[in-house]
């Protein structure tokens, strides 16, 4: 067959206007109807005949796929959509509208692209364009704000508090979601060659998003553990607190993975750098102890370190505007160190050693997109 060009509505409007006499689904054209063909003459139509008009949008070899995009069409233009099967052709029709200027209007409204489309003959009509190519996604910016909770991990590490005695601090919380979260952040939706933003059919790797993204975890909660004189057990009579506040300035890709509907899954991976805040204070596990005043408070102290991140979600479109999303982010904040510096209380000759641990959070956000 012979290729032609023809003007195109919206995602895949492959327009031509028809009047037909009703706005049945099983509409067959007769001899006293006008077939108008060509976003041109849909553009500028002035027809006076009787009845109904139906703007032709595309024809399909699949009937899959004809239903599919009368869906799409629908909602976009909130008009009526039928598919008309013609043999083994299956032509989607959007209609009916009661005037010309009511087809004029939708073509308007739908902006005007360009496609090679095969032509044929069905069942001796005046030559349906037969679509062979839907036209992808359109690119976007969107906004991206999302809270949640995290679990932080240090490890153990050690304390140096004289020139006699090291502790050793055991972490005793590293399972608890307990240290609140947050994102800012904008992104690039990217989708690749023919995939479609919604689809009834499974979508592999349909779009990629780079993002700028700021996390926040807040101070509020903290690292704790339980702190062994002379890194024994035996001395097991502090227990030890350091919170922790963290920010993060991440270059960010989001693939999506799969997509059917509404619904995708995605992975999401980056670096950039992190700014961690801590401090450092004991308090007696027992009130007894003799010596309650040998307890250590130090000052806070913050590092600059590269970070990484890698995690994955599954988000939920609502319309073309906005979209949920729900993710888990694994962040390596680096290694990060304590103040040497503080309220010793007793101690004769301090020889303060702060802690120094590799820094890690666990983060479950449940986050808002908005196209821009």
């Amino acid at each position: 067959m012979r290729a032609f060009s023809y003007s195109f509505f919206s995602a895949s409007m492959l327009a031509s206007v028809a009047a037909f006499a009703s706005a049945t689904s099983s509409v067959n054209p007769t001899s006293s109807q006008h077939v108008i063909y060509g976003v041109a003459n849909a553009k500028h139509f002035s027809g006076h005949a009787n009845g109904q008009y139906y703007v032709q949008a595309a024809t399909f070899k699949s009937a899959q796929g004809a239903q599919t995009y009368k869906r799409q069409l629908t909602r976009k233009f909130h008009q009526p959509v039928i598919v008309k099967t013609q043999g083994k052709y299956h032509v989607v029709l959007i209609g009916p509208f009661n005037s010309a200027a009511e087809v004029r209007a939708l073509s308007r409204r739908s902006g005007l692209q360009a496609i090679t489309v095969e032509r044929t003959v069905v069942n001796n009509l005046p030559a349906y364009p037969v679509a062979i190519a839907i036209n992808p996604a359109p690119n976007h910016f969107e906004l991206i704000g999302a809270l949640g909770v995290a679990r932080l991990n240090t490890g153990n590490s050690n304390l140096g508090v004289t020139s006699s005695e090291t502790d050793r601090l055991v972490q005793t919380n590293s399972n608890n979601w307990n240290t609140f979260a947050g994102q800012l952040g904008i992104g690039y939706v990217y989708y690749f060659a023919n995939a479609q933003r919604y689809s009834d059919q499974l979508q592999w790797f349909p779009s990629v998003e780079p993002e700028l993204n700021a996390y926040y975890l807040s101070k509020n909660s903290a690292v704790t553990g339980d702190v062994w004189r002379f890194g024994s057990p035996a001395f097991n009579q502090l227990t030890y607190k350091i919170p922790v506040r963290s920010s993060r300035l991440m270059l960010d890709a989001a693939l999506t993975i799969l997509s059917q509907q509404q619904f995708s899954l995605y992975a999401k991976g980056g670096i950039g750098n992190a700014w961690n805040r801590i401090s450092y204070s004991d308090i007696d596990n027992e009130p007894n102890d003799p010596c309650p005043n040998q307890r250590l408070h130090l000052n806070s102290n913050t590092r600059s370190n590269f970070a990484w991140e890698a995690g994955g979600g599954v988000s939920y479109a609502f319309n073309d505007r906005v979209a949920l999303s729900l993710e888990y982010l694994y962040a390596d904040l680096g290694n990060t160190r304590g103040s040497a510096y503080g309220n010793t209380g007793t101690i004769t000759v301090p020889v303060i050693v702060p802690p120094r641990f590799n820094l890690v959070a666990q983060t479950g956000l449940l986050g808002i997109h908005i196209a821009i």
